[in-house]
């Protein structure tokens, strides 16, 4: 008699063939909305100007830094663009460091959330300055 193959572990897609017993995925140690942000030990300067080069980008920098954790919606009223574009600008922030993703928003949990680096949040907010190491930023 035939057996049948083990279930699809949850995390496998359906689409691929079940793995064998040795070949299990190991289930994450913390779920990808709880994992803490990587620290950044230092900016470069390049991907900071870069980043910073643009005005909305500021202002989304500014938002972050006011608000504390948002969504691109939320951050899209004070930018003045479609959520879309907000995202654009929120990957090229990313890709410099300066914003994390903080996790999904409890209101929607379609929306995740941004938030600043953890080395740019422990700056005081009631200094007005963001400090990049290679430059600072005064809202």
């Amino acid at each position: 008699m035939a057996q049948s193959p083990p279930p699809a572990s949850p995390d496998v897609p359906p689409f691929l063939p079940p793995a064998g017993p040795a070949l299990q995925p190991a289930a994450p140690a913390i779920p990808a909305a709880a994992a803490p942000p990587e620290v950044q030990p230092g900016f470069r300067a390049d991907a900071v100007f870069e980043a910073l080069a643009d005005g909305r980008r500021r202002k989304i920098l500014e938002q972050l830094f006011t608000k504390g954790e948002c969504s691109a919606a939320h951050l899209k009223g004070g930018v003045g663009r479609s959520r879309s574009v907000v995202g654009k600008h929120l990957a090229t922030l990313c890709r410099a460091g300066l914003v994390v993703t903080a996790g999904v928003d409890p209101r929607d949990s379609r929306h995740r959330l941004y938030a600043l680096a953890p080395a740019l949040r422990a700056q005081d907010p009631a200094s007005g300055e963001l400090d990049f190491g290679c430059g600072v930023l005064r809202f």
